[in-house]
């Protein structure tokens, strides 16, 4: 569970991700993983095993690519503004290390 200061620094780096244009969703996201134009992919936990393997398989054509599960209950989709939103991409490294961060200090607290 992450504490409020958490919460409203995660809030704050989704924010400057989505003013920055870093943050891609939907078609632009997988457009984006094609391209290797993004490192990171994080998968939220509405998205399927199914979609999660369709995911999976940019990790062979880009090796950089960091893939990363999170399970936990701060609603990304809602800071987002989406509300079907199985995972998304940032790229941005800084903002995604600060965001990765976050989300797994949340993922070690339970």
């Amino acid at each position: 569970m992450l504490t409020d200061k958490q919460k409203q620094s995660l809030t704050s780096y989704l924010g400057f991700a989505t003013r920055k244009k870093a943050i891609f969703v939907g078609m632009k996201m997988e457009e984006m993983l094609g391209k290797k134009k993004a490192n990171y992919l994080f998968l939220l936990p509405s998205c399927t095993p199914k979609k999660e393997q369709q995911l999976a398989k940019y990790k062979e054509k880009n090796p950089k690519l960091i893939i990363f599960r999170y399970q936990g209950a701060f609603p990304i989709q809602e800071v987002l503004g989406y509300e079907l939103l199985n995972a998304f991409v940032l790229t941005d490294d800084n903002l995604a290390n600060a965001i990765l961060s976050t989300l797994k200090a949340d993922e070690e607290m339970k």
